[in-house]
């Protein structure tokens, strides 16, 4: 834990390892430095990863591959910035759970998900709830399809901006976007 980590206690580091960590408990963790890059033998060490995301999740992107793959340190790292989907690896941007996570943090994660998880209504959906523009990342199949495009302007009505003309010719969808949010209509 880390209460463990700032006491010392319960913990048996070799001198490098317990400098290592009060170092990233000082980059990251109390001044959250996101641009302190991991040592290499850190980037390898789980704890250490771990407790560099607690601080900054941008850590994620200077660990290893296969820590970026490891499923509860990319949900861990997602959930405080869905945008630090671009980094995970080991096709966790095809793990639903994952992807849902980003795109609930920022509909902007929608980019990074997997071809599959694009042409998903609940990710796309999820996404949408966050902001207008993510639409535009989804599957050009869910582009099309009315019942996700209702639903996306009930959610955000601003969504009306980025949907196909067919849409913003269709009276119950411009009336579903300008009742969830009145200036859409200037889509």
């Amino acid at each position: 834990t880390l209460e463990d980590y700032l006491s010392g206690t319960n913990l048996v580091y070799t001198n490098k390892r317990r400098m290592s960590i009060n170092t990233i408990l000082n980059k990251y963790y109390s001044i959250q430095a996101t641009e302190y890059l991991l040592a290499e033998w850190e980037k390898e060490d789980e704890e250490v990863v771990r407790l560099a995301i607690q601080g900054s999740a941008i850590a994620l992107q200077h660990a290893c591959k296969a820590l970026q793959g490891n499923r509860a340190i990319a949900l861990e790292a997602v959930r405080k910035n869905g945008l630090l989907l671009a980094f995970v690896a080991g096709g966790l941007e095809n793990d639903e759970d994952v992807v849902l996570a980003a795109v609930t943090q920022t509909g902007y994660a929608l980019q990074y998900a997997s071809h599959e998880l694009k042409n998903d209504k609940e990710v796309v959906l999820a996404a949408v709830a966050q902001s207008n523009y993510p639409l535009t990342y989804a599957s050009v199949a869910l582009n099309a399809d009315t019942e996700v495009i209702l639903a996306a302007v009930t959610l955000n009505g601003l969504v009306l901006e980025y949907v196909s003309d067919k849409f913003k010719a269709d009276k119950e969808v411009v009336l579903a976007a300008v009742t969830q949010n009145g200036s859409a209509l200037e889509y």
